[in-house]
């Protein structure tokens, strides 16, 4: 992802798939609740915010959803002072 500009989504039909919720799951790739192993980065604030607006992009929903689910996202990286290029980070 970080080398090819690959973009990819964090999301799922099944929050508990895995056996673990979907904040629990964003917490170990921020590195928060899990240590990787040598030579393996957690994912930065700015590249979840990427993951997640592209998730919104792929979602089965609705339009209105998905204009709620960027305006909480643009709430919460405006809070953290967070800036990324993409289409739906206007």
């Amino acid at each position: 992802m970080r080398d090819h500009g690959l973009p990819i989504a964090l999301s799922s039909d099944d929050p508990e798939q895995g056996g673990i919720g979907y904040k629990a799951q964003v917490k170990e790739l921020a590195g928060l609740t899990y240590k990787f192993p040598e030579g393996f980065r957690p994912l930065t604030a700015e590249e979840l915010a990427l993951c997640n607006l592209n998730a919104v992009t792929a979602a089965f929903c609705g339009p209105e959803v998905k204009q709620r689910l960027v305006r909480d996202l643009a709430a919460w990286m405006a809070r953290h002072r967070i800036a990324v290029e993409h289409r739906l980070a206007a």
